[in-house]
């Protein structure tokens, strides 16, 4: 038996002719990876708003309104971002890629404000 990786061509059809290939990739996980970058901005969309709108708590340096409108931006453009890597608004070039720039700040800000993201 050799110990040898394949390579990922081999890896990927040896995958589809044992069926396994079906089995990773249409389940929740394997759908949410295929475009994981439009996954996570649609989960932390939903979060970020659900928060904004019930959350109780807010960083000292922050009132309630700016941490809630602090949220909803955020949100805003990781929403915008994917409505447009999921086809359900065109624009040309360069516009694609401020809105893809204003999304990677958005996460930015997440990971900024991490230990402040609870309730």
């Amino acid at each position: 038996m050799s110990t040898e990786l394949l390579p990922k061509e081999e890896l990927l059809q040896d995958m589809k002719d044992n069926h396994e290939y079906d089995t990773i990739w249409k389940s929740d996980i394997g759908k949410d990876c295929v475009n994981l970058n439009s996954s996570l901005a649609k989960w932390l969309t939903d979060r970020l708003m659900h928060l904004s709108l019930y959350g109780n708590t807010h960083p000292e340096h922050l009132s309630p309104k700016a941490w809630e409108l602090k949220l909803q931006f955020t949100a805003a453009r990781l929403h915008q971002y994917n409505l447009v890597r999921n086809g359900q608004v065109e624009i040309c070039g360069s516009r694609y890629e401020e809105i893809r720039s204003e999304a990677k700040k958005a996460i930015h800000w997440v990971a900024d404000n991490f230990d402040s993201l609870f309730d």
